[in-house]
């Protein structure tokens, strides 16, 4: 099964694919790796299992914030195109994606000055592009919005400030309207929904698997009950 994760920072996409991803190890007994490097400049890592040093350092994530327009655009573009199914022997294969090319087309244009219409790598047009290979190949894909209310996210915000912060309290009904809106014109045809406005982890992430249960394939019930 592959999983495209997306919302709005603070929302908690992060935190509930570090919980579904416990889930997974506890009770499956295997151990996974998540894609969530989609922000500028936090754009390399697979946690939770690389060690530090796989990471980008400050130093060099610096370097990342001051590259021009141009070399951001065609960084993120070959990481989107890197991370995008080439084959059908890949349907069956586990993914776990957290932002992915939402995160990119959203943040891309409104921050770093690229991918904007009539400008390379236009993410409009790169999104349909991804999807329609997605679906070529990947048709089981789920795509789960995360969701959650403006005051829940402000307090969020205030008590747990993330590092490289992308907006503030002012964007917060833009950035939740832009999720939206992307999750309702994507061609995946599997979609989901999640509130984390009134729900801790555990109840988030069971609430995923409850949700994704009506797509498991056949592998994956069979890894269910098999434990493997």
């Amino acid at each position: 099964m592959r999983i495209i994760m997306m919302g709005s920072e603070y929302s908690g996409t992060t935190t509930l694919a570090k919980g579904f991803i416990e889930w997974i190890k506890s009770n499956l007994g295997k151990t996974v790796i998540f894609h969530d490097h989609w922000k500028i400049p936090q754009i390399s890592g697979h946690p939770p299992t690389e060690p530090p040093h796989i990471n980008l350092t400050a130093e060099e994530q610096i370097q990342v914030s001051n590259a021009t327009s141009p070399v951001k655009e065609l960084l993120m573009r070959y990481a989107l195109y890197y991370h995008s199914p080439h084959s059908y022997e890949e349907t069956d294969q586990f993914g776990l994606y957290v932002g992915y090319y939402f995160d990119d087309l959203i943040y891309g244009p409104r921050y770093f000055d690229y991918g904007k219409p009539n400008q390379p790598g236009d993410r409009a047009l790169e999104k349909l592009k991804i999807e329609q290979t997605i679906m070529k190949f990947c048709p089981n894909t789920v795509l789960t919005l995360v969701k959650c209310n403006e005051s829940e996210i402000e307090k969020r915000i205030k008590s747990n400030p993330h590092k490289n912060q992308l907006g503030n309290e002012n964007d917060i009904k833009f950035f939740a309207n832009r999720f939206n809106e992307e999750f309702e014109t994507s061609l995946i045809t599997n979609k989901i929904t999640l509130d984390t406005s009134n729900s801790n982890v555990n109840e988030s992430v069971y609430e995923l698997i409850y949700k994704l249960q009506p797509f498991f394939t056949k592998d994956d019930r069979m890894r269910l009950l098999s434990g493997i």
